[in-house]
């Protein structure tokens, strides 16, 4: 969007290093141990689907930057818990939505943003991210990639409603 935040590739592969089932869709699995994964979910954590929907992500770095410039201003929580999530925390779909929202809102052109570049960019910020795993298991053992954002999900809601432009190059 501004070009002030430039995620580089090498920073986003330490951060995919450091989370190894984060792809462009979100997390993988019920678990971020990745033998337990392959065991759990089969083709889902072998090397070649996780090196190829990793390259996916990659390819989205403008994204995730416009996701970083929308997350950087956001109050962050102290800490995730269980009882913050769904309640005060932000969830990576919903913000990915709310990105979008912000864009549109701006008046610039309309930006796809996956879930997975919520979530990088999420990472990359340093703002704490947990994996909704506990929802995969409580929803009848489906694939959840979402995690939660341990950001006020109220402000990510005034955010997105933000139409200032100034400075920022459509």
């Amino acid at each position: 969007m501004s070009g002030a935040i430039k995620t580089t590739i090498d920073e986003a592969r330490t951060m995919l290093a450091a989370h190894p089932l984060l792809s462009d869709m979100g997390f993988h699995g019920f678990t971020d141990n990745p033998a337990l994964l392959a065991l759990e979910m089969g083709y889902w954590a072998t090397p070649a689907t996780m090196a190829r929907e990793q390259a996916s992500l990659l390819r989205r770095l403008d994204e995730v930057d416009t996701c970083r410039e929308f997350l950087r201003p956001l109050r962050r929580q102290q800490k995730l818990g269980q009882h913050t999530r769904g309640r005060w925390a932000a969830g990576s779909y919903r913000v990915k939505h709310l990105v979008e929202k912000w864009v549109d809102a701006r008046g610039l052109e309309h930006q796809y943003i996956a879930n997975g570049s919520a979530i990088l960019a999420a990472l990359l910020e340093g703002i704490g991210v947990t994996p909704d795993h506990d929802a995969q298991r409580r929803y009848g053992g489906y694939r959840n990639p979402n995690a939660t954002l341990a950001v006020l999900a109220s402000a990510a809601e005034r955010r997105a409603r933000e139409t200032d432009t100034a400075g920022v190059a459509a």
